[in-house]
């Protein structure tokens, strides 16, 4: 008799880069005192007519439904799409930090030249999320207490274990200002229900918030829909190993019993053990029987061995689909 065939084990699940959006190291954690004073809007205002963008640049300033106010301090920061490559350097990150798609210097807006035609509205989220930080360092010490405070409690109230948790642990080690500047950016432009308070505030910057956060939502379900498949099918894979392990063993383990009986009956049969021809042929019939059952046994699992490694195959086509989503963000 012939022992089932042996699986493999599940391949690794892929993982999905977290990118990062924030302020220029130059600016880190600054604050522009004066930021109330009608001055300043004024020369936000004249740098704004200033600039001439281009079709892409106001393009993002459309399609997040950017107020004038919010195209104004968007346009005053001379917003212009880079390559990925050499990007993080003109955000002041090293190389090895993680992936950043846009960043405000204090001066300027760079925004990440992400091509990925999937993740259609990645780069007008990211020029949002950079006008919000324009507006962030325009508030003074007052305003910035005030609307930190409310970021705080709207950001309390979202699940701890969630994504933007663990994007502001990035910040965690760049001060409470650096951490609440980043939050503003993040609430604004991807959490649909905000305290009126807050929605108030956001009203300055967008004629309707809700454009960008479904924007934001769009590019980003791209990437859950296949962590989610990557995650369902991992668990598919690990039961489906468990439990084909166990059958295996179990016929493995009727195969080696049925074989000795088999060694026993042909030494019984050698040495003329048995008393008739009827006795030799019932005890044969019976193990020829057993060993057609477990060679059926054998047959189903060979079928589920067979599907088993169509969804490693699977997997491992998710996987390679993670790693090109993620090469078309990476910046270096």
């Amino acid at each position: 008799m012939v022992r089932a065939s042996s699986i493999v084990a599940t391949v690794v699940a892929g993982v999905l880069t977290l990118a990062q959006f924030g302020v220029g190291a130059a600016v880190a954690g600054s604050v522009l005192v004066d930021s109330a004073d009608v001055g300043r809007a004024l020369a936000d205002q004249r740098a704004a007519e200033s600039f001439t963008p281009d079709g892409t640049i106001t393009g993002f300033a459309d399609r997040t439904a950017m107020s004038t106010r919010g195209r104004a301090l968007y346009y005053a920061s001379n917003p212009s799409v880079e390559p990925t490559a050499g990007f993080n350097a003109l955000c002041g990150y090293g190389a090895s930090d993680e992936i950043v798609l846009g960043c405000y210097t204090g001066s300027d807006i760079y925004i990440s030249d992400v091509e990925n035609p999937d993740l259609d509205g990645i780069r007008d989220v990211t020029a949002a999320h950079e006008m919000l930080h324009a507006a962030w360092v325009r508030m003074d010490a007052a305003e910035q207490a005030e609307v930190g405070a409310q970021l705080e409690a709207a950001y309390a109230a979202l699940p701890q274990d969630g994504p933007i948790a663990e994007r502001l642990e990035l910040y965690r080690t760049g001060g409470l200002g650096e951490r609440v500047n980043e939050l503003h950016s993040i609430l604004g432009t991807e959490v649909a229900d905000l305290p009126p308070a807050l929605e108030a505030h956001y009203a300055e910057y967008f004629a309707d918030r809700s454009v960008v956060v479904g924007l934001n939502a769009q590019y980003e379900a791209v990437f859950t829909d296949l962590e989610d498949r990557i995650t369902e099918l991992v668990a598919r894979i690990d039961a489906m190993y468990a439990d084909l392990t166990a059958r295996i063993d179990a016929n493995n383990a009727e195969y080696d019993a049925l074989n000795a009986e088999i060694d026993s009956f042909n030494a019984r049969a050698d040495s003329g053990d048995f008393a008739s021809d009827a006795a030799f042929d019932a005890e044969r019939a019976d193990l020829l029987a057993r060993g057609e059952a477990i060679d059926a046994t054998r047959a189903a699992i060979d079928t589920d061995v067979a599907i088993y490694d169509g969804l490693r195959a699977e997997l491992e086509g998710l996987n390679a689909d993670a790693s090109a989503l993620n090469q078309s963000i990476e910046s270096s």
